[in-house]
Order: C-alpha cells, then sequence, then structure tokens
C-alpha cells in the first residue's frame, strides 16, 4: 500500500493494482504534494483499474480518468461524478444496495 500524500492511495496484491482516489495532489495548492505529469504516467502504467470514492475535486481528476480509459483500464465511481459530462458514459458506476451481513447488526 502506498499513500500519496494527498488523498490517494495505490493498494498491490500478487494479482491487481488498484489506485483509489488517485490525483496529482494540485488541489491542496502544496507545491510538494504535486505529482509531475510523468510520476502520474508512471503509476498509471504500474495500475489495473481506478476507484473513485466521490465527486469533490480532491478526489477525482479528469486528465488522470482519461489515462486510465484510453490505456484500457476500468474506472469504478459514484453516478455522480462527471454526470454532466461525455466522459460519464465510459466509467463503470456504483449502484446503492444494502446488503445486511449475518451477525452483523
Amino acid at each position: 500500500m502506498w499513500k500519496l500524500y494527498n488523498m490517494g492511495f495505490i493498494f498491490r496484491t500478487t494479482s491487481v493494482t488498484i489506485a483509489f482516489d488517485f490525483v496529482s495532489g494540485a488541489s491542496a495548492e502544496v507545491e510538494e504534494f504535486i505529482l509531475s505529469k510523468d510520476i502520474q504516467s508512471r503509476l498509471i502504467a504500474q495500475c489495473d483499474a481506478l476507484f473513485i470514492s466521490h465527486r469533490h475535486g480532491d478526489h477525482n481528476e479528469l486528465w488522470i480518468t482519461e489515462q486510465f480509459l484510453a490505456s484500457g483500464k476500468p474506472v469504478v465511481s459514484p453516478p455522480q461524478v462527471w454526470e454532466c459530462e461525455p466522459i460519464h458514459e465510459k466509467i463503470t458506476h456504483l449502484k446503492k444496495s444494502h446488503i445486511r451481513f449475518k451477525n452483523f447488526p
């Protein structure tokens, strides 16, 4: 697991690498947190999928999403992420559901 010093994380298992809320860090307005396009591209190349937790700009960036999709890698997000943008239909959207687990309140 890697923390990207902004809102993002990258998790690697033996079979898959998933980026969560991977952004450049520019929204933090702290120069030291900003990842260059080169580093972003290198990280995208290492990942198999992108998961976006919600629509706030510090949790998703259009350029990064476009790079994942252009590489044929899935992007998963709630339906509110870029709901008025053409890219919206290329993203896999999570559906709300209620699952009751056994022995869990």
